[in-house]
């Protein structure tokens, strides 16, 4: 509540009775300020600053009414309640007051109680007025952080959305430097893959200086803030922000709540990529193993087909020997029959022995099978993984879009 001492009331009169009447009326009340015409009163009142304007309609020269249009029309006046000091109460003359810009009238001659009233209720209600004005800026404000907070959360969303599909190193910093230049914010970005650095800039060229700051600064604290520019460091990805907003600390403050998370997705997208190149360097060694092996098992089995016949020629080569030549060594019957049966039992063992062989071929073709599938599976994973990391190196793809990613829904 405005205490009545901190009232200011200026008075613009050319009636130097109603100063002095005014004068003695407002004494302990409020303070009084006196003009005696309207271009006085404009200067005090863009001066002073009064908290109530009390104008006489009659005037010589300028009069009340276009003294009060005056007032109304400038930046500086516009707002202080005018109440306007008339001869003339007809609707007429009040009209015009009203359409002037006044706030109240007041007859002359006039009751001092009636009239410290009425300023008493102007000077209150220009007080209520600019504490609303106030709360009304607060308010929009708030508003306006909370939307400008919702938006720029909304890009947050849509980044991480978009790291779902993205499988280039390229296009992933390229996403990454839409979305900080689209909060105004200029800078640099250094990707750790598979130890290697690959380093970004949103202006196109990176420095000699910021490269050398991006790798030297890397395995640091998460934060490292020097003036207007901020590095924030991840395990896989480390960021130079070259412009943060040091005259908003409320920007200030979201970016260093914001950023964080926009990293955190990146980082988690580049331990992602870094375990696809690892599984195809791991299935292509696979391949390459289950390859020799298959091969060396195929040579293993002609060996043995080879070597299965070898012996069965020679089993018989030495039966056919025996029948011609034992006649020729005059033996007894008898000895001659015994050493016949001996060879022809040893070739039935022969034969037998042979024949569990081709067991042994027929699981070997079984296993030659299994791993010509494995062999075949290996080589539809090592063909899909190497596309993904034709992708990750910039290499021409035939596919719509950059990404081979589309978002049908739009975020904020």
């Amino acid at each position: 509540m405005v205490k009545h001492m901190d009232i200011k009331v200026l008075l613009i009169d050319d009636d130097n009775f109603i100063h002095k009447v005014v004068r003695k009326a407002a004494d302990g009340v409020f303070s009084v300020c006196h003009a005696y015409n309207g271009p006085e009163g404009f200067e005090i009142a863009k001066s002073e600053q009064p908290d109530v304007i009390l104008l006489d309609v009659e005037m010589p020269g300028q009069n009340g009414y276009e003294c009060c249009e005056v007032l109304k029309s400038d930046n500086t006046t516009k707002e202080i309640p005018i109440v306007f000091l008339s001869g003339k109460t007809t609707l007429r003359e009040r009209m015009l007051g009203y359409e002037a810009g006044a706030d109240d009238y007041q007859l002359k001659p006039f009751d001092t109680v009636e009239l410290i009233a009425k300023l008493k209720v102007s000077a209150k209600y220009k007080t209520e007025r600019d504490s609303l004005k106030t709360e009304i800026k607060t308010a929009h404000n708030t508003a306006m952080d909370v939307m400008t907070g919702n938006s720029e959360l909304g890009l947050v969303m849509r980044f991480v959305e978009m790291t779902y599909g993205i499988r280039q190193l390229d296009s992933l910093a390229k996403q990454l430097l839409e979305l900080t230049s689209s909060l105004d914010l200029k800078c640099s970005v250094l990707f750790d893959f598979n130890g290697k650095a690959f380093t970004y800039c949103s202006s196109g060229l990176l420095s000699p200086i910021e490269q050398e700051l991006l790798e030297s600064c890397r395995t640091n604290k998460r934060f490292i803030d020097f003036g207007c520019r901020t590095i924030i460091n991840y395990p896989k990805v480390t960021l130079l922000v070259k412009n943060m907003p040091l005259d908003s600390p409320e920007k200030y403050g979201r970016f260093k709540d914001v950023l964080p998370t926009v990293l955190g997705a990146t980082d988690a997208k580049l331990r992602l990529m870094e375990t696809n190149d690892l599984l195809l360097k791991q299935g292509e060694k696979t391949h390459f193993a289950f390859t020799n092996i298959r091969h060396s098992l195929q040579d293993l089995v002609k060996s043995l087909h080879v070597h299965q016949a070898d012996a069965g020629e020679s089993i018989e080569r030495l039966a056919k020997s025996m029948q011609f030549e034992l006649p020729k060594l005059a033996l007894e019957p008898d000895q001659e029959e015994f050493i016949l049966d001996s060879i022809t039992n040893t070739f039935d063992e022969v034969s037998e022995h042979l024949s569990n062989s081709n067991e042994v071929n027929i699981t070997f073709v079984h296993i030659l099978k299994e791993m010509k599938s494995l062999v075949g599976d290996l080589e539809n994973v090592i063909s899909a993984t190497q596309q993904d990391i034709c992708f990750m190196q910039g290499a021409e793809v035939d596919i719509d879009d950059e990404d081979g990613y589309q978002m049908d829904v739009e975020l904020f």
